[in-house]
């Protein structure tokens, strides 16, 4: 029996070390496969992430890729989605080790609309207007300047710096000077702020301060102030008032800044050769022949005919202003009231009485005929692309205008709502279709990724906007 024992405890040993190594081996097999799952879970997931990465630089890219001279003339970011270059996808997938890249479908999935150009248009003059109107004035005073050069003012100033006149009252300026410090030494000596302090007239003064706030002690108006609904009411009132003078400013700035958008930075009739955007970009360089754009966008009406349209409202604004300059010449209406009375009589006599006009309204008569005739000439200097005078006085010109200007004017007059669309069809005509944003998709394995991008500016609440 115990032979037996000895010759079973041997098999034991060797079944219970079989059993160890069958369990190690099935523990091991299931490590092997919760790694291998873990690893190529690790690397589908770089995968992807390589592909998001990749599709965020291709989005990015063709944002960056927006129209320069759209962009220089209009101030608009903006895209025309066209032929779509995956270089950019397949190099970022490359530089983290993945060279076979998935498909790339990229496409826009809004457009550039009349609410985007409306946004346009505040962010534009939000940092070019200062610029504008630098711009302007310079151009006014240079135009002010060279007519006073014209007088010699200029000289007689200078000669006047170096004559002994300029001496004297550079003494009088000096003495007024001198003149305070001297005051000043005669209040600290005589210390005269004292004495008036000092005074029963200053004495009666402060002690009625006094009896008014006795008087006001005696009254109920600590009741009334603590009473807060008074108060409420007040910056209730306040705040309606001022609401309402928000509404009509934005109305009014948004209305500013549309026409002088519309008038300046679009084609119209002034000879492209002399004509050039508010940043100096010629129209030269945009179209070859006019497009008459802005007298588009002004009068609703395309082509020659909206031309035609301008030409007679400036026409009779030219006339109007050259009326009132022809009343202001004294020799004109004088050679003008002769003339009128003249022709009168001569009416009344070929007529035999039955046509009577009265002196005054032929005066007047005249004088529009020969006002109509100098518009007509200013009319066709403007149109040249050359500035004409409006304010004159001693054959001095001070306040030219252009063409253009006169655009200006007119725009003011037609509400913005009706421009935004008119200026959205001039630049689609230009450019095509543009997009503000992108939406960039591609697929890795079973996922699919996709990426959105949008230029921010489009994204934020203009001023003019109801919160």
């Amino acid at each position: 029996m115990s032979s037996f024992i000895r010759r079973r405890m041997p098999r034991r040993l060797r079944s219970k070390k079989g059993a160890i190594t069958l369990f190690l081996a099935i523990i091991l097999a299931a490590l092997i496969l919760v790694e291998t799952t873990f690893v190529a879970f690790l690397w589908d997931l770089d995968y992807r992430l390589a592909v998001s990465r990749a599709l965020k630089a291709q989005a990015e890219c063709v944002l960056a890729d927006y129209n320069r001279e759209l962009f220089n003339v209009y101030g608009i970011y903006a895209y025309s989605l066209q032929d779509v270059d995956d270089e950019i996808f397949n190099r970022v997938l490359e530089a983290n080790g993945h060279k076979d890249g998935s498909g790339l479908t990229v496409y826009a999935p809004e457009s550039f609309d009349a609410d985007c150009l409306r946004r346009v248009i505040a962010e534009y003059y939000g940092y070019r207007l200062p610029g504008v109107m630098g711009s302007q004035l310079i151009t006014q005073f240079g135009e002010v300047i060279k007519e006073i050069d014209k007088t010699g003012l200029i000289d007689k100033l200078k000669e006047f710096r170096g004559s002994k006149a300029s001496e004297y009252l550079s003494d009088i300026l000096s003495g007024a000077s001198k003149l305070e410090q001297i005051l000043s030494g005669i209040d600290e000596d005589i210390d005269i702020s004292s004495i008036l302090e000092n005074s029963d007239l200053f004495y009666d003064f402060r002690q009625g301060l006094k009896d008014d706030s006795n008087d006001l002690d005696n009254t109920d108006i600590k009741q009334s102030l603590g009473d807060t609904g008074w108060i409420l009411d007040s910056l209730n009132k306040f705040i309606e008032y001022n609401e309402h003078i928000s509404d009509i400013g934005e109305l009014t700035g948004m209305q500013l800044y549309c026409a002088h958008y519309a008038s300046y930075n679009f084609d119209c009739r002034v000879p492209n050769e002399s004509d050039s955007t508010v940043n100096g970009t010629a129209f030269s360089d945009i179209h070859e022949n006019n497009e008459y754009d802005t007298e588009h966008l002004i009068t609703g009406i395309n082509g020659k005919a909206a031309c035609l349209g301008i030409s007679a409202a400036i026409h009779g604004a030219l006339s109007g202003i050259n009326f009132l300059k022809l009343r202001r010449d004294k020799k004109f209406t004088s050679v003008v009231s002769v003339v009128a009375l003249v022709l009168s009589e001569v009416i009344a006599a070929v007529s035999e009485g039955m046509v009577e006009i009265p002196p005054k309204v032929m005066e007047m008569c005249i004088t529009g005929l020969c006002a109509s005739v100098k518009g007509l000439a200013d009319l066709d200097k403007l149109e040249k692309g050359e500035r004409i005078s409006v304010f004159k006085e001693n054959d001095t010109e001070y306040i030219k205008v252009s063409y253009r200007d006169f655009l200006f004017s007119f725009a003011l007059l037609v509400p913005y709502p009706l421009v935004l669309p008119r200026m959205l069809e001039v630049l689609k005509r230009e450019y095509g279709d543009m997009f503000i944003a992108v939406n960039a998709v591609s697929y890795a394995g079973t996922y699919e990724l996709e990426c959105y991008r949008k230029y921010e500016m489009y994204d934020r609440e203009a001023f003019y906007e109801d919160k």
